[in-house]
């Protein structure tokens, strides 16, 4: 199942999906509900519908472009230096995917906010509308239908970009197969969740829901900090025995610092399940001091910094 479909990759595809469904959802329902209470509105509602689709694709189509040649550059370039130092290359890409996938997870819990943040400003845009005896003015539509356009086009952009920077990380340390049904699993699974909310779903079960895969992210992180560390033990323990860089990982390791090392277990053995644990929890069937002692402290702190977020977020609302 790894082999196949990567976890990391979809909760951030599935995030970034989602923070643009909602932008489009809001800017459809204003409309909707400004077009009933004005009748000039209602007359050019559809054409300013169509802004709003026009820039989503606009933007989409434009960062997919961007994103295709950023990855192909980076795989084409970074296949020289991986194989001069595999295990130092992972190492690097495994903890700049943890920091990705570490952030996502905490923007995740300000997801079921985005609806009222964007609502908000868009209510405030279209709220300025001004009208004439013979309806709303010509440099009134033109910068509402411009408001329309460039905003999600603009959003799209960066959530895409945004998408490709953090695939690009994660992907340097997954198996290449994992990739493409994780992306459209986590596009599809984004616009559906937008979809059921511009369809009247509850809040309050979108807050649980990032709630929820917020947890699961941190899990997928700390598993992705561990994994880095082990590869830096592979390789710094490689080059004290000089062993091949083919060989790292096989089996080697430091006997000085481990804590346990099972002959079974094994993430790379495809056929007992256990690479689905390494995926989601980083488990090796080979811990060290190391590996244990920041596993821990990945726990630590992000518990310290999701209390002193909430805290903050408390205040706030007190000042208020």
């Amino acid at each position: 199942m790894p082999d196949l479909f990567s976890i990391p990759i979809f909760f951030i595809l599935f995030r970034e999906t989602i923070e643009a469904a909602i932008i489009v959802s809001v800017m459809i329902a204003l409309i909707d509900k400004i077009s009933a209470s004005s009748p000039q509105f209602k007359a050019m509602s559809r054409q300013l519908k169509r802004q709003v689709w026009v820039g989503t694709l606009s933007g989409l189509l434009i960062s997919l472009t961007i994103g295709v040649i950023f990855l192909v550059i980076l795989f084409k370039y970074a296949v020289d230096i991986w194989a001069q130092a595999e295990a130092l290359w992972e190492g690097v890409f495994s903890l700049l995917a943890s920091i990705m996938v570490a952030v996502t997870a905490i923007s995740m819990l300000k997801g079921s906010r985005m609806y009222e943040r964007y609502s908000i400003k868009l209510a405030k845009k279209l709220g300025t509308i001004s009208h004439t005896d013979d309806g709303i003015t010509h440099a009134t539509y033109t910068n509402v239908s411009g408001a329309l356009f460039w905003l999600p086009f603009i959003t799209m952009l960066r959530e895409g970009l945004e998408s490709v920077v953090f695939i690009g990380g994660v992907a340097m340390s997954e198996d290449g197969r994992s990739i493409p049904l994780a992306v459209i699993c986590g596009i599809l699974v984004g616009v559906g969740i937008g979809f059921l909310l511009h369809t009247g779903g509850s809040r309050l079960t979108l807050h649980w829901f990032f709630v929820i895969s917020a947890c699961f992210l941190l899990l997928i992180a700390n598993g992705l900090f561990v994994k880095s560390i082990g590869h830096f033990e592979d390789y710094t323990w490689s080059k004290a025995i000089n062993l091949e860089a083919d060989d790292v990982g096989t089996g080697a390791f430091d006997p000085r610092i481990n804590v346990w090392h099972f002959d079974c277990c094994s993430p790379e053995d495809k056929t007992q399940g256990w690479g689905i644990f390494n995926s989601i929890l980083g488990w090796l069937n080979n811990a060290s001091v190391f590996t244990v002692t920041f596993y821990c402290l990945f726990w630590i702190i992000s518990s310290c910094l999701l209390i002193f977020m909430r805290f903050r977020e408390n205040k706030l609302r007190a000042n208020k």
